[in-house]
């Protein structure tokens, strides 16, 4: 079968006469169409491929009757779809890190919190934690990651500062970058820097100095101003001393009892006491407590100046486009500053900003803008736009990610380092980089992930649940309803729910061409060769 490889290129507004005010605010809900509703399935399916993990005909229709906006405040108000408790309840089961996994897919294409979700994927890109890391292989690590991944999702909406604040205190992030049992300076003995200089580097302001739109700041030379130096780190270093876990006594707190599942507690005896010189050259006092002054050096990382631009950037590139405007990361970063009610890191108010920002509503969209989607999203994509059914009766745990023989190329909270699976400033060598395009997922291309992501889609496309009984099979999506269809219209099909009427003539033709020699094939065979077909080309591939 021919291979397509995905290399990108990278509001609709009502006016009628406005009723009397009384009349506007008496029927408002009742009569009134509200403003952002798309105009066609084809426009409502393009933002909840943004805002979704794929776009499902309900939420299209909803979507179409209530309007963007309304159906955020919906998603806003759905409680997280936990992993925590269901992994808990696994504690004695091999290799339970795969049904974590497992757990998040089936999440992710069932569950209603859908905007919740994305943004807990995307916050996890950002606070990247692995269970590649060694430490963080064995029991209760599952337990751990998952309660990671609802921290994450409780928080979706909530203060940024807030987040940074549960990340720092979490058991796994302490041992993921080393700041667990970090100790005060002593013979021989300096604390560790890892988390002190990711906290900065990658969690909050980044490298350079930026403007509110996101460019570097150039000193008089002309040349990009470093936000902090290494004093800094070393100094930051010490902020983040004494951290054990939760319920650890104080005169042993190395190697205290095990308190699991709680946030690790700062001991003041093995915090350093002595005055720092922090980012910004803030000085931080001696003699200040340990909960104390990490919640001031988090509170001055959240609202200094860098954070607005840098965490806007990095969220509009996971929801949006790669290559955002100035003005699209002014607006979000404005929008991150103040929410309207002079409340700063308000991420719901800035997710909202992100998905209907003039410049991401355009409809068609402007040339340029889009991404190529994640390979994780490439799946559930496929998974949620044909009927998708549970397991039958005795099969194993939930739709498989991590145990099924060809594992998804990506797997949340599973990168590679903590950069992330790619950068956010990565430009693939040749015209893309000469023309300063950015094209972060690109970096994880490569010969042997294509293949293997081809094979992933072809497994999810193909295979079934197994049950106790081997002949006790289910489809993991349902396709009879194909098997009668024509050629034109089982392509018609697939445009309207994998490419939402955006197919291209090009496509239209292959398609043509491959079916009829299938005509004697099974029906439902026939329409899964015609979806794996689609689902590899580089018009689904890439969100515009």
């Amino acid at each position: 079968m021919r291979q397509f490889i995905a290399i990108s290129a990278l509001l609709v507004s009502c006016s009628c006469l406005a009723p009397p005010l009384q009349a506007r605010t008496f029927f408002k809900g009742d009569f009134e169409r509200p403003a952002d509703i798309p105009a066609s399935d084809s426009e409502a399916a393009r933002f909840l491929t943004q805002a979704t993990f794929g776009p499902v005909q309900a939420d299209i229709d909803k979507v179409r009757t209530i309007g963007r906006s309304r159906w955020i405040d919906q998603q806003m108000l759905q409680p997280t779809t936990p992993a925590f408790p269901y992994m808990m309840g696994l504690r004695d089961v091999p290799k339970i890190h795969g049904r974590r996994m497992d757990r998040h897919l089936h999440t992710f294409v069932v569950a209603p919190d859908q905007l919740r979700q994305r943004m807990a994927f995307a916050l996890s890109e950002i606070f990247v934690i692995s269970s590649q890391h060694p430490a963080l292989i064995t029991d209760p690590s599952p337990q751990h990651f998952a309660g990671y991944w609802d921290m994450l999702a409780d928080g979706a909406f909530g203060s940024y500062a807030v987040a940074l604040k549960n990340v720092t205190h979490h058991i796994t992030m302490g041992k993921y970058l080393s700041h667990f049992r970090n100790r005060k300076a002593g013979p021989g003995h300096e604390p560790d820097e890892n988390y002190a200089r990711e906290i900065m580097q990658l969690f909050s302001v980044g490298l350079k100095e930026l403007n509110i739109d996101g460019t570097p700041m150039l000193d008089a030379g002309g040349n990009p101003i470093p936000t902090y130096a290494q004093g800094a780190i070393t100094d930051l270093a010490k902020v983040f001393t004494g951290f054990t876990y939760t319920n650890a006594g104080n005169n042993n707190i190395f190697t205290g009892s095990y308190g699991a599942f709680g946030p690790m507690k700062c001991f003041d005896s093995e915090h350093d006491m002595t005055a720092k010189t922090v980012i910004g050259n803030t000085v931080l006092p001696a003699a200040v407590g340990c909960n104390d002054e990490v919640d001031r050096v988090i509170n001055l990382l959240a609202s200094h100046r860098n954070a607005a631009p840098f965490i806007a950037r990095l969220l509009i590139q996971r929801f949006t486009t790669s290559n955002p405007s100035r003005a699209y990361v002014r607006r979000v970063a404005e929008k991150f500053r103040d929410n309207g009610d002079r409340e700063a890191g308000d991420l719901g108010a800035v997710v909202r900003q992100i998905l209907l920002d003039p410049e991401a509503r355009q409809y068609p969209p402007p040339a340029g803008f889009g991404k190529i989607r994640e390979p994780l999203l490439q799946v559930t994509a496929i998974l949620r736009a044909w009927p998708f059914q549970l397991p039958v009766p005795g099969a194993d745990g939930n739709l498989p990610m991590a145990r099924n023989s060809i594992p998804v190329t990506q797997v949340p909270l599973n990168a590679p380092s903590v950069f992330n699976f790619y950068s956010p400033d990565y430009q693939p060598p040749g015209a893309l980089q000469a023309a300063g395009i950015y094209a972060p997922e690109l970096e994880s291309v490569e010969e042997a992930s294509v293949y293997s992501l081809s094979n992933s889609k072809a497994y999810y496309t193909f295979s079934a649940y197994v049950g106790g009984n081997t002949t006790d099979v289910r489809p993991y999506i349902d396709l009879d309803a194909l098997g009668a269809l024509s050629d034109a219209e089982l392509i018609g099909e697939i445009d309207r729910r994998m490419l939402y009427g955006t197919m291209s003539p090009g496509m239209r033709a292959i398609l043509a061409e491959m079916l009829p020699p299938l005509a004697s094939a099974n029906g439902r065979e026939r329409a899964r060769s015609a979806i794996l077909v689609a689902a590899l080309s580089p018009e689904f591939v890439t969100q515009r």
